[in-house]
């Protein structure tokens, strides 16, 4: 539910929209996604390279691609699963 309130910090008789956080976050799920995705990737690839656990024998740069690719490749698979599912009448 969307609510209107006064704030003592805007101009004189402006409103400020509150919405509660299950709103927020069903209209801005996707960036939030990108997001929390791309934090996460560039910690653990800080910490990956400030400490190592084992030898690399393979490029890092070739490794995060393979990785990546995987990523992509699961949410694509995903995302048709579920597409499918829908077009046939199961939700």
């Amino acid at each position: 539910m969307v609510s209107m309130v006064w704030s003592p910090h805007a101009k004189w008789r402006e409103y400020v929209i509150l919405m509660e956080i299950s709103e927020f976050v069903l209209i801005h799920e996707k960036t939030i996604r990108l997001i929390t995705f791309i934090a996460i990737f560039l910690a653990l690839g800080l910490w990956e390279w400030v400490a190592p656990r084992r030898e690399v024998y393979l490029s890092k740069p070739w490794r995060w691609f393979n990785n990546l690719a995987i990523v992509f490749f699961n949410t694509t698979i995903i995302r048709l699963m579920f597409r499918w599912r829908r077009l046939n009448g199961r939700h």
